[in-house]
């Protein structure tokens, strides 16, 4: 395992929306789970894919909705998933916007695939789904593939249909049905998802920007953060990092979010010359001399950050580290 698919906890915004509109018990299924409650429709936190697939997956058979993926993105605006989708609003054409999402999909979701494919007068949107998650991926492809819709609906207009469309999953009635994909050639057990469309539609101007300053370049908020690690142990401390201010630091909890077994995730660790108690010290580390030099949070407030229970625990754990007191760190760096 090369590395754990993490994506910005804001992509579950849409999905939480949707539950809290059809009054669904969120805290309740959430808790179940053990995922947090993240302030998503803001945060650009890095959490394990699997947690948000497994969580789709269990509300769909928890409201006995089938398509809950499709009925999710139905309702789910291009700008609805925090700056991802807001950076695409200004892009003019349709080529610009879909170049602007393949750029940025990576930076969202750190093992998404998509491309754009062109045969002869047809091109094809593209998308493959994450080989390693298996639980959740028919809800996952059905939000996947409307939006992909809607992404080119921003130039073509609301009435507007693929003319053929391919998907991983088997065969869904209810998809076979709906409105939206009526008159389309639907092919089911595909080995990617697509959408086709007349190759001459890259070249068509949107009839109005967005009002927004947004420029169709990279999001100034993206570019200053970083992107999700490709390797295991750093997107193991990108997990921590979003996990610790909820006060989950425990390894046996990591490792069912991430999907995988405490033992895997301990080979892992070790196979990169770490294990998981220094990942978690170093990560507390370089977190805590960040937010001492570049934030004006108080010491009960990074120490909250980073996990411990107060700030006198915090304060020991750092001047062990620098053989500095937090407070005196902060001067010297100020100063």
């Amino acid at each position: 395992m090369s590395n754990i698919p993490l994506i910005r906890a804001s992509q579950l915004f849409p999905f939480l929306k949707f539950l809290n509109r059809i009054g669904s018990p969120t805290d309740k299924l959430l808790k179940k789970l053990d995922l947090p409650r993240f302030k998503v429709e803001q945060s650009n936190s890095l959490i394990p894919e699997y947690s948000v697939w497994l969580l789709i997956e269990q509300v769909a058979q928890f409201e006995g909705i089938e398509d809950f993926g499709l009925q999710v993105a139905l309702q789910t605006e291009v700008e609805d998933v925090g700056l991802f989708g807001e950076s695409l609003l200004n892009s003019p054409t349709l080529q610009d916007i879909l170049n602007n999402f393949l750029n940025q999909i990576r930076w969202h979701s750190s093992n998404a695939c998509f491309w754009l494919k062109i045969l002869g007068e047809e091109a094809w949107f593209c998308r493959q789904g994450i080989n390693s998650i298996n639980i959740g991926s028919d809800q996952v492809e059905l939000y996947t593939l409307i939006y992909m819709i809607k992404i080119v609906q921003q130039i073509t207009g609301e009435q507007w249909q693929p003319t053929k469309v391919k998907l991983q999953m088997n065969t869904m009635a209810s998809l076979i049905l709906h409105p939206l994909l009526f008159d389309v050639q639907l092919s089911f057990n595909q080995q990617f998802t697509a959408i086709a469309f007349p190759r001459n539609l890259l070249q068509k101007k949107r009839l109005q920007l967005s009002k927004s300053n947004l420029s169709f370049e990279l999001h100034p908020d993206i570019s200053n953060q970083s992107s999700p690690a490709t390797d295991f142990s750093g997107s193991i401390a990108q997990t921590l990092e979003s996990l610790l201010p909820h006060n989950i630091i425990n390894i046996d909890l990591v490792a069912k979010l991430a999907g995988i077994s405490t033992r895997s995730l301990q080979r892992q660790l070790a196979q990169e010359g770490t294990n998981y108690s220094d990942l978690l010290e170093a990560m507390r580390r370089e977190k805590a001399i960040a937010l001492l030099k570049n934030s004006q949070l108080n010491l009960t407030d990074i120490a909250h950050q980073l996990g411990y229970a107060n700030s006198a625990n915090f304060s020991r754990a750092f001047k062990r580290w620098t053989n500095f007191s937090p407070r005196y760190f902060r001067q010297q760096n100020i100063s």
